[in-house]
């Protein structure tokens, strides 16, 4: 499957797992085609989320034609994933990869004093900045800092994989929560989600997020993100990354 033709099964998937994205505008993008400017090997970044208006800008110079307004966006590494997924999985890795970034679309990563880039190659500037951002553990690890991956995010991604389970999807999830230094246990998550997110796989995505916070889902994430910054400093005892 050539690249244009997998970003268009990128989108049927989008719009079959979250039905209301259909009609709306949003762009799922090949990462490596709009640029290759970036500071970071692609070894750092496989996939990333963009607000609307940190795009609105950018997109139509990169995309002509194909530019339909402003909506968020959703980028893909797929000349890594390609390189790097194991025979015939490539579709498999590039759909688990968008799960992930799926749960950002509605409310993707926040920078503080984040603004839109009018230069030239200002793709590739605020891909840096997302990972500049996502690669220092003090963002990562602190919710307040890091709303893209907190508990409801890890709610919202689980949600997200049971229903492309429930149809007909077999896709990776040992690194599904996974981001930089983050590295949260789906294991840890989804068996206990599954019947919410069987029970609630009709349901649009903001009634996901209206919904109460569960106990031990908190508990799991605070347990995780404390285990994750002791690791942090002991690697790193000067809080030098």
């Amino acid at each position: 499957m050539n690249n244009a033709a997998m970003l268009e099964k990128c989108r049927r998937f989008a719009d079959q797992v979250i039905p209301e994205l259909q009609g709306t505008t949003y762009y799922i993008l090949d990462s490596d085609a709009l640029n290759n400017e970036s500071a970071y090997t692609h070894d750092e970044l496989v996939g990333w989320a963009a607000q609307a208006a940190n795009v609105s800008e950018l997109l139509p110079r990169y995309l002509g034609a194909d530019w339909r307004g402003p909506g968020p966006a959703i980028f893909l590494n797929l000349t890594w994933l390609r390189r790097h997924a194991y025979p015939g999985q490539f579709e498999r890795a590039v759909l688990g990869v968008e799960v992930h970034e799926l749960g950002h679309l509605a409310f993707p990563l926040r920078m503080p004093g984040e603004r839109t880039p009018r230069v030239a190659s200002a793709i590739a500037e605020l891909q840096d900045a997302v990972v500049r951002y996502s690669l220092n553990p003090v963002n990562l690890a602190k919710p307040a800092n890091d709303e893209g991956h907190d508990w409801k995010w890890i709610r919202r991604t689980c949600h997200l994989y049971v229903r492309a389970a429930f149809r007909g999807y077999s896709l990776p999830h040992l690194r599904l929560l996974h981001s930089g230094y983050c590295d949260f246990a789906s294991q840890d998550y989804l068996p206990q989600l599954l019947e919410e997110a069987l029970r609630m796989r009709e349901e649009p995505m903001e009634a996901i997020d209206a919904l109460p916070p569960l106990q031990w889902l908190v508990e799991q994430y605070e347990a995780d993100v404390e285990r994750l910054m002791a690791e942090i400093d002991d690697e790193h005892p000067c809080g030098v990354v």
